[in-house]
């Protein structure tokens, strides 16, 4: 989807909110993660607080005792979801504890951060995200802006993934072209490594005890694999 065809489709979601009395202080998201305003943080049921709205929310670190586990997140600076914020969920959730992604009303701050989360821990694209926070809890995201910042965060995590993707892919070249070269005893390939060199030097001094008299050629070959291999050696202070 291209980012008009992503905020579009988001903009049809929403426009079917339900504000009403029935909507809860907290909603739950997934399993451990719930989405709510301040009322629910102010409530003895969670374990794991992430305040959304550092600036205008009544309750902030001084509000809780050490029992509960505080982090402040506010999405101008520190993003939709900074690396801080989201391994602060998944640590808690993986323990057992409750957490709770709360602004003042649990409608755009928190929600951008709670969807952004579990866009990225579900694998599930942003359209898809949103619909099922949307599912969870419908009266989230009522301005175009936080809109716009989960798709602009779905863009910057999809080029983050591909590069990922493409770094992996690297290596996989480089592995491969290392094997070739040990295979081929071609000791001009400059990424071969310490191990590499030593099991090509053992398979050439192998095959020269094996056939007995070798040609100048092989001679010369070993002998720079063998010089080669020293230095790595001297490489790595071994």
């Amino acid at each position: 989807m291209t980012t008009t065809t992503t905020f579009n489709a988001i903009s049809k979601i929403i426009e079917r909110r339900q504000f009403g009395s029935d909507i809860p202080n907290a909603s739950r998201i997934m399993p451990g993660l719930y989405l709510g305003n301040a009322a629910a943080a102010m409530s003895d049921e969670f374990t794991a607080i992430v305040n959304c709205a550092v600036s205008d929310c009544l309750t902030n670190r001084d509000y809780y005792d050490d029992s509960v586990y505080y982090i402040e997140n506010d999405i101008s600076f520190d993003g939709v979801l900074s690396g801080r914020v989201e391994d602060f969920i998944t640590h808690h959730r993986a323990l057992g504890r409750k957490v709770l992604i709360h602004c003042t009303s649990g409608m755009n701050l928190s929600a951008v951060v709670a969807v952004a989360y579990y866009m990225v821990e579900a694998n599930v694209d942003l359209v898809t995200a949103v619909q099922h926070c949307f599912s969870c809890r419908p009266i989230i995201l009522t301005a175009d802006c936080f809109v716009r910042m989960l798709v602009e965060f779905d863009q910057q995590h999809r080029v983050h993934e591909l590069q990922q993707k493409a770094a992996a892919l690297q290596n996989e070249l480089i592995v491969a072209r290392r094997e070739i070269a040990v295979l081929t005893l071609d000791y001009d390939y400059q990424c071969l490594t310490l191990g590499d060199l030593e099991e090509m030097k053992d398979k050439m001094s192998s095959d020269m005890l094996a056939t007995g008299l070798t040609s100048d050629e092989k001679s010369k070959k070993y002998l720079k694999i063998c010089a080669l291999y020293d230095e790595k050696r001297k490489e790595n202070n071994l």
